[in-house]
This record gives structure tokens, C-alpha cells and sequence, in this order.
């Protein structure tokens, strides 16, 4: 119902406007009357009304001063002169005061009718507005969190448009930091991850995920965590000019060995972390991500004997090492980043021309057999764990390991360029790939909405508003792509952040219990103990 209000210095008028005017015919209700306009500006106060019908000659305050105070204040409703007087001064004003409509007493009940009938429409128009307006915002707000992930992404992996690398307007400490490092975490296909399936996976990387943000809160707050494709993670660590380069660069190694082990101890699972070069502009980094890769590949200069830390050096820095062909120097990781990516996106096209402007370099570089094969062994390793993001196996696409054994033979570029393109086609004639396409987009939102919401009461419901499918059909193609209930995943994920937390013995469980999502105890424990096989006092004290 809209609300309106009547403004006249005749009571009389004042009933007969209540009684006559059919105010439920136009959906408004008669919320007051006021015989001056002081008294009128306490009453829209009180009321908040959606119109104004005011008279222009009144005491204490004439009509045309209160519409000028309305309107100082702000008052978005619609507003109806009806006076006796037609001086064509008064209209002037009330044109300038945006007045919607001016009638002169006595107004016919038709006249008065239609001009409700405009007001009305205009509330209507601008409600629909508001509430488009706010819809809009909403999903800024949802979608600026991915924005800025995607913003990150695109700019350290190097697939950002040079044109669009101008970081003036851009607020972000790492834009204003002195010196730069990036970190690569890639996680290993092994121990408890071997035999994931889609759904473990995303809650194994879930848990990898948050944990190296808490890790990096303690150990170094100046950084980002960027999630890439499948089984990679760029740590991007940032300082001041008040810490000295070299100070920096130790910095680094530190981190990325207290990365390493926590990851270890926490989760037992294997990763390697490699440490790219420091830099003095923002620009360079995406150099800086490839030598981080670089020294995962290469695994030449290890940061500790003991573990899968590794530093990259360049050619004049490795004393007594021998010589290396370029692409031992520099992971092209760009392409690689951008081939997965189209891959999980259904884009042939596009995996088509990052293949052929990855060829154009490869073949400008005169590279040595035993690249050419870490080239192919890479690159099917990126494609392997494209396709498992998408929710196929290899070995579904590619039954018999006959393609993998091709690659590994591979000694000339004419011959990588010829297993690449006949791999995308075979992934391209997949009856799924393109129809998967959507349904995977759906799955992914909601995956990343629970990882970051898990602490919220999350409906299924509420996402199936977001992403514009039933909730009925969501709920399917969730379990088709990842096995799981979209019920069973939302307590997974919690169960194991509050693993983690009680691990941590910083907090105590009901508080834990909240963090996580649940005001009820007695039934947070249950659901540990079902998933964990512990209760979570039992998991303190072993």
C-alpha cells in the first residue's frame, strides 16, 4: 500500500478529500492530515508517506515553503498541489520545486483520479527502479570479491592486456609497495589426494586454500593468495621501503619454507613451493611468477635439503652448474595458464590460439629434444587437470595412455603442434565438453560461495537465485559433477575448517563451533565426530 497525506487549512476540505477520493481503488491508504505545514513536516516525519496533496495558502507555514523544505530534506515521494489560487507565480514556484501535478479547487473527483492514477504510476516506475538499482548493487557486491580474484589472476600470470596494466586508479598495497616476491604452491597428486574424487579435490584445495591464508596472517600479513587453475597457488608477498631488499629476500625463503610445513604438518599433504625473483615494479611480476613456476619444474638450487623448497636462479648465478636452454630458464606458464582455462571453459578457439602463439614461440627458441619433452609432459599434465576440473578423467577421454606416450616421444616443435591440436579435437568431439559447460560455471560459483560463506546459514535456495536455476535442478547437477549433496559438501567444508581450528588450540569448541556455522553443540559434535571419526575433544587431546 502507498501512503499519502493531505495538507489543507480547511478541515472541511480536508474531509471531504478522505471521504470521496476512492484511495483503495489506486492501492494508497490515507495516512493523516495536517492544516498547516509546520505541522505538515512533523507529519511526513511521522508517516514517511509515498505523496504529498498539499494546499498553497496556509498558516504558519504556506505550502510552497513546506514543498522547499520537503525537498531540502531529501523527500522522494511525488507531490500534488490542489489550490484555490491560480496566480501564475505560484506555478512558477511550484515548477521549480518539482511539483507533479497543479490543480486549482474545485477539482472535478475524475481530474483528482487521474492525477492519482499518474502519481501512483510514477511510484510504481520508481520502486521498480530502486529495486533494480538494488538487485545491482547486491551483485557488485557478490561478484567484486571474484572480481578482484580474477584481477589478481590476470595480471601476476601475465594474461592481462598490456594496454590495461595502467595501476594509477587501482587501490591496493601491493600497488604501493616497494619490493614484490611471488611464491608458487603446486599441489602434489599424492598420499591422500591420489585417489580424490571431484568433490575431495575441491575440499582438499578448499583446505590448502585457507590454510595458507591463515598461515600467511601470522607469518607475513603484507601478501595476497591467489588461487590459479587446478592445483597451483601464487603467493604474492609485498613490503615496504623500509625493509631492505636483502632483508626481503630472506624473508621470502622463510615464508615459503613455513608454507611448506605447515601444509605438511596440518593436512599431510605434498606440495611444492617455489620462489621466484624479487622485484622493484609491480609490472615485473608476471616474470616473477614465471621464475617461481621455473623452480618447481626445475627443482635445481633446493632452498632446504630436506624439502620441496626451491629458489630460481639464473644462468650466470649457478656457479659451477653448466649451461641451460631458455626454456629450462623460464616455465612459460602464461600459456599454460591460459590453455587450462580454455579447456575448462569449453573455448576451442581460444585453446586453439594459445596453442598457436605458444608454437610461434617454441619454435623461435631452437630448443634442445629433452625440452621439447618437458614441454609435452607439462603441457599434459595442465590438460589432465583441466579436464579432472571439469569433472572428466584422462583415462575417459583418452582410454589407453596411447596419447600420454605420444607426447613423451615428442622432439620437434611441428610435433607438438600437431599432438596439441589433435588432442583438443579429441576433447572437443566429447559429447559432455560443451554441454558441461554451464552446469560446471553453476557448480564452481557455488563451491567458491560455500568456501567463502561456510560461517553463514547457506541455502541452496538462495543460490539457486544467484546463478537463475531451479533449486531442484541446481541440486542435480551438483551431485552429477562433484558426487556429493550440495547438503553433505556445505558440512564437509565446515568439518574440516573446524579440524583445522581445533588443531590450531587457540579457541575453545563451542567457539569454534560457531565460526563454523552452528549455535547448537551437542549437534556440531555429532557431525565432527561422524566425518572426523573423533569428537572434538578427543581430536585435542590426540
Amino acid at each position: 500500500m502507498w501512503k499519502a497525506i493531505i495538507l489543507d487549512d480547511e478541515r472541511q476540505v480536508l474531509q471531504g478529500m478522505k471521504n470521496m477520493i476512492p484511495w483503495e481503488e489506486f492501492d494508497i491508504v490515507c495516512s493523516g492530515e495536517a492544516m498547516d505545514g509546520q505541522a505538515g513536516l512533523e507529519l511526513v516525519e511521522q508517516v514517511e508517506p509515498d505523496l504529498v496533496i498539499t494546499d498553497v495558502y496556509m498558516p504558519v507555514m504556506d505550502g510552497l515553503t513546506f514543498i522547499e523544505k520537503l525537498r531540502e530534506r531529501g523527500f522522494p515521494g511525488k507531490i500534488i498541489i490542489l489550490s484555490g489560487y491560480q496566480d501564475f507565480e505560484y506555478a512558477r514556484q511550484a515548477l521549480r520545486l518539482q511539483v507533479d501535478d497543479y490543480l486549482t479547487k474545485p477539482a472535478t473527483l475524475e481530474t483528482i483520479k487521474e492525477v492519482l492514477e499518474r502519481a501512483v504510476g510514477g511510484l510504481e516506475a520508481q520502486a521498480a527502479k530502486q529495486m533494480a538499482e538494488e538487485e545491482m548493487q547486491g551483485k557488485l557486491e557478490l561478484y567484486q570479491p571474484f572480481y578482484k580474484k580474477e584481477w589478481l589472476k590476470s595480471f601476476v600470470t601475465g594474461t592481462r592486456p598490456d594496454k590495461e596494466n595502467d595501476f594509477t586508479h587501482v587501490d591496493h598495497p601491493l600497488v604501493h609497495s616497494a619490493c614484490q616476491g611471488v611464491l608458487a604452491v603446486e599441489m602434489m597428486r599424492g598420499g591422500r589426494v591420489q585417489t580424490a574424487s571431484i568433490s575431495d579435490w575441491h575440499l582438499f584445495r578448499f583446505a590448502v586454500q585457507q590454510l595458507l591464508k591463515e598461515l600467511l596472517d601470522k607469518v607475513w600479513p603484507q601478501s595476497e593468495l591467489v588461487e590459479l587453475h587446478s592445483h597451483y597457488f601464487l603467493v604474492l608477498l609485498y613490503a615496504d621501503a623500509s625493509v631492505p631488499a636483502e632483508d626481503f629476500i630472506a624473508t621470502c625463503g622463510e615464508v615459503a619454507e613455513q608454507l611448506y610445513d605447515g601444509v605438511d604438518h596440518f593436512l599431510n599433504i605434498q606440495v611444492k613451493v617455489g620462489i621466484g625473483g624479487i622485484t622493484t615494479s609491480i609490472s615485473d611480476m608476471r616474470t616473477s611468477t614465471e621464475e617461481a613456476f621455473s623452480a618447481i619444474i626445475h627443482q635445481r638450487n633446493p632452498h632446504h635439503a630436506c624439502k620441496d623448497v626451491y629458489r630460481y636462479m639464473k644462468n650466470n648465478q649457478r656457479a659451477g652448474q653448466g649451461s641451460s636452454d631458455e626454456v629450462e630458464e623460464m616455465w612459460p606458464f602464461p600459456y599454460y595458464h591460459r590453455l587450462s582455462e580454455a579447456i575448462q571453459h569449453a573455448q576451442e578457439k581460444k585453446a586453439l590460439q594459445v596453442i598457436s602463439e605458444f608454437m610461434t614461440e617454441v619454435e623461435g627458441r631452437e630448443l634442445k629434444p629433452s625440452s621439447m619433452q618437458r614441454i609435452s609432459s607439462s603441457i599434459w599434465t595442465v590438460i589432465s587437470y583441466a579436464l579432472f576440473d571439469s569433472g572428466f578423467s584422462v583415462e575417459e577421454l583418452f582410454p589407453g595412455g596411447e596419447k600420454e606416450r605420444e607426447g613423451t616421444g615428442i622432439t620437434k616443435p611441428e610435433h607438438l603442434e600437431a599432438w596439441l591440436t589433435g588432442l583438443l579435437q579429441q576433447i572437443s568431439e566429447h559429447a559432455g565438453w560443451n554441454e558441461n559447460l554451464r552446469h560446471k560455471q553453476a557448480v564452481d560459483f557455488m563451491i567458491d560461495y560455500i568456501h567463502d560463506h561456510y560461517a553463514e546459514e547457506i541455502t541452496l535456495t538462495e543460490i539457486a537465485d544467484q546463478v537463475y536455476l531451479s533449486r531442484n535442478y541446481l541440486s542435480l547437477i551438483f551431485k552429477n559433477m562433484t558426487g556429493e549433496t550440495f547438503n553433505s559438501y556445505v558440512t564437509k567444508v565446515r568439518m574440516e575448517k573446524a579440524k583445522s581450528l581445533l588443531l590450531e588450540g587457540k579457541l575453545l569448541i563451542y567457539e569454534i563451533a560457531e565460526q563454523v556455522g552452528y549455535k547448537n553443540i551437542p549437534y556440531f559434535s555429532t557431525l565432527f565426530k561422524k566425518h572426523t571419526g573423533y569428537n572434538p575433544s578427543e581430536l585435542i587431546k590426540s
